[in-house]
């Protein structure tokens, strides 16, 4: 009897603690299942992000993909995407990706906006995912994406695709500014202000260039000062290469590292001038200002008189020990050579002034025909695309 009573008693807590434990979990069960689609991902994909160095996230598993990017109705998250693959297939891809990790490490070194915005950087390999990229009907790489909280950020079309809206798609890759084009328009998607970070390298690499820089314009403006006190004319010559520099953009280079002198287009051919007026080559700052230089000492010689043996004299006299038609013969000369110098000069000056005209028209797409006055046909604009005089 005693034994029975034993054997009730551990039947009834072996039930409890069973019925304990059913309890528990169907209500985990039913708490899981009942949470948001949204807020679930943005854990998984911050859980995800902590295993990285740098946020990019690596997207293999085709089921998780759509957990994440498809199946939400609302998104309370970010998502910047890029489709790649291996070198060996795609050539252009590794560079792209190497941009993107940049753009990713940056995001994510900044814990201001690692903590106020949900940004998430996501990688996908097209190639070896092709389910992936037949979600949303992808057939080349590389491609780079933002997928935001905005419903119509991916729509269906009839075919059963998942389709990035074109706004949503970055389209400067290939380019010797893709990495600060990526930053901005990240920035833009995601209204965040982040800024490039820079490895304990390459700051030790920009600080050596910087204080080279330094030394050279130190010891250029000591032996100018030298010179200065012997002969006064490099006073001048001093304003024009400081007008030189000062006209170059020089500054805007040396700071943001872009020591290229030209560039490639997204074809790959030679650019001399960058289109758009939020960067430069190095080459395209000189030759603008070597124009603007070009053309201001030109308009200064042709307002001076010929000085000297080269332009002959000012009345363009002759020796009075010479005979009538020598005389004649050096002043026809000395006027041919007054003449050729003064159309020369002119000739220099406006292609000089034109040149560096097209340059402007182009990288502003300037909608005017004169750049005096308005003519009376003016043709009108969006304002800010002038961006030459804004203050």
């Amino acid at each position: 009897m005693v034994y029975g009573i034993l054997r009730a008693i551990g039947a009834s807590f072996a039930l409890g603690l069973l019925s304990g434990w059913c309890v528990e979990n169907s209500s985990l069960f039913v708490a899981a299942e009942s949470s948001d689609p949204g807020e679930w991902a943005k854990e998984k994909l911050q859980e995800l992000r902590a295993q990285t160095s740098d946020g990019v996230i690596v997207m293999e598993d085709l089921g998780l993909y759509k957990k994440i990017l498809i199946e939400p109705e609302t998104r309370p998250y970010s998502i910047i995407l890029l489709f790649g693959t291996e070198g060996n297939i795609c050539a252009n891809c590794p560079g792209v990706r190497t941009t993107f990790d940049r753009v990713s490490g940056s995001y994510y070194s900044d814990k201001h906006v690692t903590n106020s915005k949900a940004v998430f950087f996501v990688y996908v390999d097209g190639y070896y995912n092709k389910q992936i990229a037949q979600l949303h009907d992808i057939r080349s790489v590389p491609g780079i994406y933002f997928v935001g909280p905005a419903a119509d950020s991916i729509h269906r079309d009839k075919s059963g695709n998942y389709i990035f809206h074109p706004r949503n798609r970055f389209s400067g890759m290939n380019r010797d500014d893709s990495l600060q084009l990526l930053l901005d328009w990240t920035n833009g998607m995601t209204t965040s202000q982040v800024r490039l970070s820079y490895t304990l390298f390459e700051l030790i690499v920009m600080f050596t260039w910087l204080s080279v820089v330094l030394v050279i314009l130190a010891f250029v403006l000591w032996q100018g000062i030298k010179l200065l006190r012997k002969w006064p004319v490099v006073m001048p010559l001093a304003a024009l290469v400081l007008q030189f520099l000062g006209f170059s953009g020089f500054c805007y280079n040396l700071i943001n590292g872009r020591f290229q002198m030209f560039g490639l287009d997204q074809q790959g051919r030679l650019q001399f001038v960058m289109p758009g007026n939020r960067g430069q080559h190095l080459g395209e700052g000189l030759l603008a200002s070597g124009l603007i230089v070009l053309s201001g000492i030109c308009m200064i010689m042709l307002a001076q008189p010929p000085v000297g043996k080269l332009f002959g004299t000012v009345c363009g006299y002759a020796p009075l020990n010479l005979e009538k038609r020598e005389a004649r013969r050096q002043f026809d000369g000395i006027m041919f050579n007054r003449f050729f110098l003064v159309c020369f000069l002119l000739v220099c000056a406006t292609g000089a002034a034109l040149m560096n005209d097209a340059m402007y028209k182009y990288k502003t797409g300037m909608h005017i025909d004169s750049p005096f006055f308005p003519p009376d046909h003016f043709k009108t604009g969006p304002v800010q695309v002038d961006q030459g005089i804004s203050f």
